[in-house]
């Protein structure tokens, strides 16, 4: 492989945010269709091999609507991504749904660890394994706090009552 003039924890970033990018598109073979690629291109991407070119991070990223590298690569000069306009369609999902999968992601990380220290120590392996349960992870707790987001710019007015918990007072 090829020396690059991006250091290698950020070149990672990249190549985890280029695999979630492809699952979150549907899988290398979806992908590649998108791209007009063979999926043995896409399937480079995802094992570090290749990064992704920024063109085919901007097609699959306007495909599935989430900014993965384009995030990773303001992240890296300092810059911060913010959306423009209202474009979520009307599509509203409840914060309970979202505090599932947080918690559900969570027990993935919990469960990755666990397994690494089964034998007393972290492979290669083992942190590949923990550092994607992480960024799943970080994708849904991204995605709940966008949902409070959400309601906290609809104001007010689209307050609603939830059932009390526990039969309190």
């Amino acid at each position: 492989m090829a020396e690059h003039p991006i250091p290698r924890a950020w070149r990672l970033r990249i190549v985890a945010a280029t695999r979630d990018l492809i699952t979150e598109c549907g899988g290398a073979e979806r992908s590649a269709e998108l791209l007009g690629v063979h999926p043995g291109s896409v399937y480079r991407y995802q094992q570090d091999k290749d990064l992704i070119p920024l063109l085919s991070a901007m097609v699959l990223e306007a495909d599935c609507g989430r900014p993965y590298v384009t995030k990773v690569m303001a992240d890296y000069s300092g810059h911060e991504l913010t959306r423009s306009g209202d474009d979520d369609g009307g599509k509203r999902v409840d914060i309970d749904a979202r505090h599932t999968a947080v918690m559900r992601e969570f027990a993935d990380v919990t469960h990755a660890v666990a397994d690494a220290r089964a034998d007393g120590r972290f492979s290669p392996t083992d942190a590949e394994r923990i550092e994607r349960e992480a960024a799943d992870l970080a994708r849904a707790v991204d995605e709940l706090r966008e949902e409070c987001a959400e309601i906290k710019a609809a104001g007010a007015s689209n307050v609603s009552r939830l059932p009390k918990q526990g039969g309190g007072r």
